[in-house]
């Protein structure tokens, strides 16, 4: 899902979606690397985490993501279907 696809079905303040819905007060990336997920695309998977090692292209398409983050985390709640993300560097333990 590109930025511009994003900006079309989510509102965004700040790099932040603010529209009711799963992702809901996360990343404007995150229903990019949602997307990647749902379709297999993840760099490695720790049980329901998937991992994404952060790209050129990434960083091109979304500016919002901080130079010295090196990996996105996503996964869905169980509970209420939300999606979270979180970021790290290599090395770091996967969030849960």
């Amino acid at each position: 899902m590109t930025r511009d696809k994003i900006l079309q079905e989510y509102e965004v303040k700040d790099g932040v979606i603010t529209s009711p819905g799963k992702f809901q007060d996360e990343p404007i990336y995150a229903p990019y690397f949602w997307d990647m997920d749902v379709k297999g695309m993840a760099d490695e998977y720790v049980l329901d985490v998937a991992i994404f090692f952060i790209t050129k292209q990434d960083r091109e398409e979304f500016p919002e993501i901080d130079q010295f983050l090196e990996l996105v985390e996503i996964w869905a709640d169980d509970e209420d279907g939300s999606v979270h993300i979180n970021h790290g560097r290599m090395g770091e333990t996967v969030a849960m």
